[in-house]
């Protein structure tokens, strides 16, 4: 096992100015679990739960498995979380005796720089608070890391949709093969969910181009009579039921436009009539219910929750509307909200609803 050491590591009295120290110092966002990620080997196996974590702790992972980003010491064994900051790290010791009682479950012991480094923060907390009392010292508490996983920080999604991500999770389109496929997913939700009278269903994630049928809504009795309207993977385009296309037509009084600047109401060569397609501009003429606070944020928790099991700790939210940005800083302030959000404003829905 290598011994190497990372480099050294400040000194509490050291960091008000630590700007020549090459340490990688991350930050974790918003709870102790959200920028430390042990991230899996195989994405196949659950990923283990993890309680509430105290606001100090090391956590280890035998073999140099922990990755830092820092050129000087890129793998290290161990690293200290102090007030969710990981504020050092180094290798990992475990002796021989050790290695005997605890074959299966290894338990590490913090490394001599992690070790100094807390001994010398609390040091200086008991001459400070409580009077030089030794009694005062906290214990340091020791975490091993899963066999085969690594820990590296947390990593960024730079283009991202979280409410419209956990809205395409509940109905999952972008799964079907064929044509027919959707419809035999949308006909066992209507079973499972039956809906009250004009109540819109919602789904995303269609993919014309992987289709090689020539279906359509209005072949199922039971979907055409119900107002539909799915989402392409891409979100330019909506496909609508013939019951989603009536209520439409009766919105707009009866008439759709001959043309829509920045979009298109695709129609039949033959009839001219619309065929249920709506591209990019034509969508906002559909009058599909806004998306009630509830739901918003029954999305926003499936994304978070999705994130975090792959090792996403922040995620840049494109195009965020006032109502997606409110949400997001109530989730924050309700400790709801383990990730960092960058969020980039939508101008066109920053006035409220």
């Amino acid at each position: 096992m290598s011994t190497a050491k990372s480099s050294p590591q400040p000194r509490p009295s050291d960091r008000t100015n630590n700007s020549g120290n090459r340490q990688v110092v991350w930050t974790l966002v918003a709870s102790a679990v959200a920028g430390l990620t042990a991230y899996y080997s195989s994405l196949s196996r659950p990923t283990p739960s993890v309680t509430a974590l105290p606001s100090s702790y090391v956590i280890c992972a035998e073999g140099q498995r922990i990755y830092t980003v820092d050129s000087a010491s890129p793998t290290v064994d161990c690293i200290l979380v102090e007030k969710h900051n990981i504020a050092a790290s180094g290798t990992l010791g475990i002796s021989n005796l050790m290695r005997e009682t605890f074959q299966e479950t290894l338990i590490p012991t913090p490394t001599a720089e992690v070790k100094a480094y807390w001994d010398d923060y609390q040091d200086e907390l008991i001459r400070k608070f409580y009077g030089n009392e030794p009694s005062a010292k906290k214990p340091l508490p020791v975490y091993n890391a899963p066999t085969d996983s690594i820990i590296i920080p947390g990593l960024t999604d730079a283009h991202a949709h979280i409410v419209q991500y956990g809205f395409k999770m509940q109905l999952r389109l972008d799964q079907a093969q064929s044509l027919s496929e959707i419809l035999d997913l949308l006909e066992d939700h209507v079973r499972s969910h039956p809906p009250s009278t004009d109540t819109w269903i919602e789904a995303m994630g269609w993919d014309q181009t992987r289709w090689s049928d020539n279906d359509d809504l209005a072949s199922r009795p039971s979907l055409a009579s119900l107002p539909i309207a799915l989402h392409r993977v891409d979100v330019h385009a909506l496909w609508l039921s013939p019951r989603a296309v009536a209520l439409t037509k009766a919105h707009l009084n009866g008439t759709f436009p001959a043309s829509v600047p920045g979009g298109e109401i695709v129609r039949d060569p033959a009839t001219g009539e619309p065929t249920g397609i709506f591209v990019d501009a034509a969508m906002s003429l559909v009058p599909i219910p806004s998306w009630s606070a509830s739901q918003m944020r029954d999305y926003a928790a499936q994304t978070v929750k999705d994130a975090l099991a792959v090792g996403l700790t922040s995620i840049h939210d494109a195009a965020t509307s006032l109502a997606e940005f409110e949400l997001f800083q109530q989730m924050d302030e309700e400790n709801k909200l383990p990730i960092r959000v960058y969020a980039m404003a939508d101008a066109d829905r920053l006035s409220p609803r």
